[in-house]
Protein backbone atom coordinates (compact mmCIF):
# COMPACT_ATOMS: atom_id res chain seq x y z
CA UNK A 1 0.00 0.00 0.00
CA UNK A 2 1.63 3.46 -0.78
CA UNK A 3 1.21 6.44 1.76
CA UNK A 4 -0.52 8.58 -0.58
CA UNK A 5 -3.67 6.36 -0.32
CA UNK A 6 -6.40 7.61 1.57
CA UNK A 7 -6.90 4.44 3.34
CA UNK A 8 -3.45 3.78 4.59
CA UNK A 9 -2.85 3.49 8.18
CA UNK A 10 0.51 2.85 9.82
CA UNK A 11 -1.11 1.32 12.90
CA UNK A 12 -1.90 -2.48 12.33
CA UNK A 13 -5.55 -3.42 12.66
CA UNK A 14 -4.88 -5.66 16.13
CA UNK A 15 -2.78 -3.10 17.27
CA UNK A 16 -5.89 -0.45 16.55
CA UNK A 17 -8.40 -2.59 17.42
CA UNK A 18 -6.83 -3.61 21.07
CA UNK A 19 -5.90 0.92 21.73
CA UNK A 20 -10.22 0.68 20.64
CA UNK A 21 -10.82 -1.60 23.28
CA UNK A 22 -8.63 -1.47 25.94
CA UNK A 23 -7.15 1.96 26.40
CA UNK A 24 -9.27 4.95 27.85
CA UNK A 25 -6.88 8.26 28.08
CA UNK A 26 -3.72 9.42 26.65
CA UNK A 27 -2.58 9.53 30.58
CA UNK A 28 -3.75 5.69 30.53
CA UNK A 29 -1.76 4.97 27.22
CA UNK A 30 1.53 7.11 28.49
CA UNK A 31 1.75 5.25 31.76
CA UNK A 32 1.42 2.08 30.30
CA UNK A 33 4.39 3.03 27.94
CA UNK A 34 6.23 3.65 30.66
CA UNK A 35 6.04 0.76 32.82
CA UNK A 36 6.36 -1.63 29.64
CA UNK A 37 9.74 0.22 28.91
CA UNK A 38 11.06 0.11 32.36
CA UNK A 39 10.09 -3.69 33.26
CA UNK A 40 10.87 -3.07 37.04
CA UNK A 41 8.61 -1.79 39.75
CA UNK A 42 7.65 1.88 40.16
CA UNK A 43 6.22 3.24 42.82
CA UNK A 44 3.16 5.19 42.76
CA UNK A 45 4.97 8.66 44.04
CA UNK A 46 8.00 8.42 41.36
CA UNK A 47 5.80 7.75 38.75
CA UNK A 48 2.85 10.72 39.34
CA UNK A 49 6.36 12.94 39.69
CA UNK A 50 7.87 11.54 36.06
CA UNK A 51 4.32 12.12 34.93
CA UNK A 52 3.36 15.66 36.25
CA UNK A 53 -0.14 14.20 37.63
CA UNK A 54 -1.05 13.58 41.16
CA UNK A 55 -0.59 10.49 43.27
CA UNK A 56 -4.66 9.99 43.14
CA UNK A 57 -4.67 9.57 39.56
CA UNK A 58 -1.77 7.70 39.21
CA UNK A 59 -3.86 5.26 41.34
CA UNK A 60 -6.66 5.84 39.07
CA UNK A 61 -5.16 5.24 36.11
CA UNK A 62 -2.53 2.30 37.05
CA UNK A 63 -5.64 0.25 38.80
CA UNK A 64 -7.77 0.35 35.56
CA UNK A 65 -4.44 -1.07 33.97
CA UNK A 66 -4.65 -3.39 36.41
CA UNK A 67 -8.13 -4.13 35.63
CA UNK A 68 -7.42 -4.93 32.46
CA UNK A 69 -4.81 -7.39 32.92
CA UNK A 70 -1.64 -5.05 31.94
CA UNK A 71 -0.37 -3.81 35.12
CA UNK A 72 0.63 -5.79 38.48
CA UNK A 73 -0.30 -3.68 41.53
CA UNK A 74 1.24 -4.03 45.00
CA UNK A 75 1.89 -2.47 48.09
CA UNK A 76 2.20 1.55 46.53
CA UNK A 77 3.93 0.39 43.91
CA UNK A 78 3.27 -1.32 40.16
CA UNK A 79 5.50 -2.66 37.13
CA UNK A 80 3.90 -3.74 33.59
CA UNK A 81 3.14 -7.59 33.97
CA UNK A 82 -0.02 -8.42 30.96
CA UNK A 83 -1.69 -11.29 31.56
CA UNK A 84 -1.11 -13.05 28.41
CA UNK A 85 1.80 -13.08 25.74
CA UNK A 86 -0.83 -11.36 23.01
CA UNK A 87 -0.92 -8.58 24.88
CA UNK A 88 2.56 -7.98 25.68
CA UNK A 89 2.86 -8.47 22.34
CA UNK A 90 0.36 -5.70 21.02
CA UNK A 91 2.20 -3.05 23.70
CA UNK A 92 5.47 -4.42 22.37
CA UNK A 93 4.58 -3.10 18.60
CA UNK A 94 2.58 -0.22 20.09
CA UNK A 95 5.63 1.28 22.63
CA UNK A 96 7.62 1.58 18.87
CA UNK A 97 5.04 3.05 16.72
CA UNK A 98 4.59 5.70 19.37
CA UNK A 99 7.42 7.52 19.15
CA UNK A 100 6.44 7.87 14.94
CA UNK A 101 2.97 7.90 15.14
CA UNK A 102 1.83 9.49 18.45
CA UNK A 103 -0.89 11.89 16.96
CA UNK A 104 -2.28 8.94 15.13
CA UNK A 105 -2.58 6.68 18.09
CA UNK A 106 -4.39 8.96 20.32
CA UNK A 107 -6.86 9.44 17.20
CA UNK A 108 -7.27 6.25 17.72
CA UNK A 109 -7.69 6.43 21.62
CA UNK A 110 -10.25 9.14 21.44
CA UNK A 111 -11.73 7.85 18.45
CA UNK A 112 -11.07 11.00 16.08
CA UNK A 113 -12.05 10.50 12.28
CA UNK A 114 -8.77 11.77 10.10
Amino acid sequence: MNVSDEHFDPIPPPVRDWLRRTITSASQLEVLLVLARSKRWSSIEDLAARMVLTDDHIVELVTGLRDAGLVALNNGSCRFEPDDAQAAAVVSELAALYDTFRLRILHIVYDVVD
